[in-house]
């Protein structure tokens, strides 16, 4: 079990977070900050000059991921970027697996 919390993700300062599992569990990543965060697969993804492929995670939003080592994005893509466009926000990201 891992716990990670941003508290001041200052805007436009992308952080990459690994949120690579070994087995099989759960990602939990929640939105406490007052702005909109965007989560994307590269840097550029996330940044407002860059591609735009990217989630908007809403201001107070949680996603619950299950996921593997062989099933889906998360397990597929461990490090995930993440980014504050305006504003400082803040983020908790909790990875729950069996090893």
């Amino acid at each position: 079990m891992r716990f990670i919390r941003i508290a001041s993700m200052g805007g436009d300062a992308p952080q990459a977070i690994d949120l690579g599992v070994r087995s099989p569990g759960k990602v939990i990543i929640n939105n406490v900050g007052t702005t909109d965060l965007y989560m994307g697969q590269d840097r550029s993804d996330v940044l407002l000059a860059g591609t735009g492929q990217f989630l908007t995670l809403a201001a107070g939003v949680m996603i619950v991921f299950d996921v593997s080592e062989m099933v889906g994005y998360i397990g597929q893509r461990q490090m995930v970027w993440f980014n504050s466009p305006i504003g400082t926000g803040a983020l908790e990201v909790a990875i729950f697996s069996e090893s």
